[in-house]
C-alpha cells in the first residue's frame, strides 16, 4: 500500500527552509573549523583518535558552555559528535593503537 504525500503548508515550507538554512552555515562553520585544526596538524577524526576521548572532550566543553562566551566551543563539541557519528555510520575500522594528535 502506497502512502500518500501531503502538500507542504507555507508554515512547514518556511520551516523547511530555514532548517535548511541553519544546517547548511552550520556544516560550513564546522568544515573551516576542521580544516583550521587540520592545518594544525591534528588528525584522528576518522578513527585514529580514541572515541571515549572524543566523548570525554564533548562532555568537558559542554560542561563549560554559556551564552556569554565567545569561542568555538559548540563548534568543537558540534565537530566530535560528526566525528562519532562518522565512524558508527561510516564502519571506520579504528586502529588498536592509533597515535594521533586530539
Amino acid at each position: 500500500m502506497k502512502k500518500l504525500m501531503r502538500e507542504e503548508t507555507i508554515s512547514e515550507t518556511a520551516e523547511r527552509l530555514k532548517l535548511q538554512y541553519a544546517v547548511k552555515i552550520f556544516a560550513e562553520a564546522i568544515f573551516d573549523r576542521l580544516l583550521e585544526k587540520c592545518r594544525e596538524g591534528y588528525r584522528g577524526w576518522d578513527g585514529g583518535y580514541p572515541y571515549r576521548a572524543l566523548v570525554n572532550q564533548i562532555l568537558m566543553d559542554a560542561n563549560n558552555l554559556n551564552e556569554k562566551s565567545i569561542s568555538n566551543v559548540e563548534l568543537d563539541i558540534a565537530a566530535r559528535a560528526m566525528m562519532l557519528w562518522y565512524r558508527k555510520h561510516e564502519r571506520v575500522p579504528v586502529p588498536a593503537k592509533a597515535k594521533a594528535k586530539p
